[in-house]
């Protein structure tokens, strides 16, 4: 019987595990050819340090032969340098950041790339919402989003719009006031935030503390 792990992280304070992974573990028992898969969950708490202790975990004691995960790039990055160090592949769903996969050749990715999203995102914003002038907010301790506000800034100035700021914050800080007001002082038509699922209930705080005196024309 083969081993396969999946290391699951939480989410928000709470550290409420992704219900997905719980269902894969339902259904994850055989494999159309015959061959019996067993799947073991691991909750990494969505940590950076957490995330290679797991990964060691699931290699050195669990004898695993693959790893799927993670899920943010930050932690990623964190697992994947010891999965390549003991030559154990590992596929995240979801990590956007180039770096991950130029850890090594036992790195994947089933996911678009920061350079990708950040151009889609900004072909959205000029197109589709109309906006030349966007803010960007982001957080700057996870790659996921230090990558992705790099590259939609890059596109945005290439199709004809201007970023009017880059503001950064720490994940988990509740009091984004001093970016909100640096952000209204160059009156943007748009935010552009990145930011991980555990942190979006902070996002209708800022609705109150912000308003544009300029939108981006409706067509």
């Amino acid at each position: 019987m083969h081993s396969l792990r999946l290391a699951v992280p939480a989410v928000g304070e709470d550290k409420r595990p992704f219900l997905i992974p719980q269902r894969l573990g339902q259904s994850f028992h055989q494999t159309p050819g015959g061959r019996h898969v067993r799947l073991i969950l691991l909750d990494d708490a969505g940590k950076s340090q957490e995330a290679g202790t797991a990964v060691t975990r699931l290699i050195t004691e669990d004898g695993v032969v693959a790893i799927l995960g993670e899920v943010a790039s930050s932690l990623s990055e964190a697992g994947g340098r010891v999965a390549q160090q003991y030559h154990v592949p590992m596929i995240t769903p979801s990590s956007t950041a180039e770096s991950v996969t130029e850890i090594g050749n036992m790195i994947s990715r089933v996911c678009f790339i920061d350079d990708f999203q950040g151009y889609v995102v900004a072909k959205f914003a000029r197109d589709n919402l109309h906006a030349s002038r966007v803010a960007i907010l982001y957080d700057q301790q996870q790659a996921y989003s230090k990558g992705l506000a790099y590259e939609f800034g890059k596109s945005f100035r290439a199709l004809g719009g201007a970023i009017t700021t880059d503001q950064a914050y720490t994940g988990g800080d509740p009091d984004l006031s001093a970016q909100l007001q640096s952000i209204k002082d160059t009156d943007p038509q748009a935010i552009f935030r990145i930011t991980a699922v555990s942190q979006i209930a902070t996002t209708p705080a800022m609705r109150p503390a912000f308003r544009p005196s300029s939108q981006a024309p409706r067509k």
